[in-house]
């Protein structure tokens, strides 16, 4: 009786494995050509496009044309603080 719960235990053991075989396999063909017609595929006019509006809004912005050199002062030192603060949390 001990040899016939060890033979339904291996038995489901190699079932299992073998379904995540075939899901590896069906998720390695699905992943092969992301860029498709499916509706699980990756989008890429959305990507495009949104890459196109960001830059409009990029280049259309309008720009300091003083320098604040107390702001600039301010920021430099807040960004040397967060540095050293960094360092010591990688000791």
């Amino acid at each position: 009786e001990a040899s016939w719960n060890v033979e339904v235990l291996n038995g489901t053991i190699v079932l299992l494995q073998s379904i995540f075989v075939v899901g590896l396999r069906v998720l390695g063909q699905r992943m092969v050509d992301p860029f498709g017609d499916d509706m699980e595929d990756l989008s890429v006019m959305t990507y495009v496009v949104t890459t196109i509006e960001n830059c409009r809004i990029i280049m259309t912005s309008e720009q300091e044309t003083e320098v604040d050199e107390a702001l600039e002062e301010q920021l430099l030192e807040r960004s040397r603080q967060l540095a050293i603060g960094v360092g010591e949390l990688k000791r």
